[in-house]
């Protein structure tokens, strides 16, 4: 906690074999808050290649709030920013904002996985867990090999969390924009479940943003 990243840059992270508990697991989190955590700032920072996320904050039974990821650029990241708590816990005031996030799953791990979700932005947590003041507001998702959006679970208490001001794109327009409940949207059905959820959604074609 009370820790600030600011103007870093992360490439090539993780992937390497840890045997833990008797299982082989792969970490590869660019920068990682577990469990317990507040006051936290990730800003103006560049992330490229990593196994897993480039930004996380996850745990079990933990308190985290006070959290910002503002004005990052993730690029060919198997995941690009993720927030979850298991069990239970209380997971507030995060902003997730100004963030560009291109091609997540283009990173050399993609292949090599044997769990692929390449997602820009993922949001999850279990039904024990209190979540408020979630904001996830004008960033730029630009291109998954999956899904720009995964488990915004948080749909059905609007106040939980608020999306908005942000510009999507998928390279075909039957590629999945975004992925609820294991039910997965194109942009169109995007569109419509944005809609009934008052989310503001503007989709893009590239030459519109580069």
């Amino acid at each position: 906690s009370y820790i600030i990243i600011d103007n870093c840059s992360f490439y090539y992270i993780g992937g390497s074999y840890q045997l833990t508990n008797e299982s082989t697991v792969r970490y590869g989190n660019g920068v990682e808050v577990w469990d317990n955590a507040h006051d936290f700032i990730v800003k103006n920072s560049y992330f490229e290649q990593c196994y897993d996320e480039a930004i996380t904050n996850q745990g079990t039974d933990a308190e985290q709030y006070n959290i910002d990821y503002i004005n990052n650029i993730f690029k060919d990241t198997h995941l690009g920013i993720s927030i979850w708590l298991d069990d239970s816990g209380t997971m507030h005031d995060i902003n997730i904002s100004h963030n560009t996030g291109l091609n997540s799953g283009g990173e050399w791990s993609y292949d090599e996985r044997p769990d692929k979700r390449a997602e820009i932005i993922g949001l999850a947590e279990t039904e024990n867990v209190e979540v408020y003041n979630i904001y996830v507001m004008d960033n730029i998702f630009y291109e998954s090999t999956e899904y720009l959006l995964k488990k915004f679970i948080f749909f059905d208490d609007s106040t939980n969390v608020i999306v908005g001001n942000n510009l999507y794109y998928q390279p075909n327009p039957t590629n999945t924009l975004f992925k609820y409940d294991e039910v997965k949207y194109d942009i169109s059905e995007f569109s419509e479940l944005a809609k009934r959820n008052k989310l503001s959604v503007v989709l893009v074609k590239p030459f519109e943003l580069f």
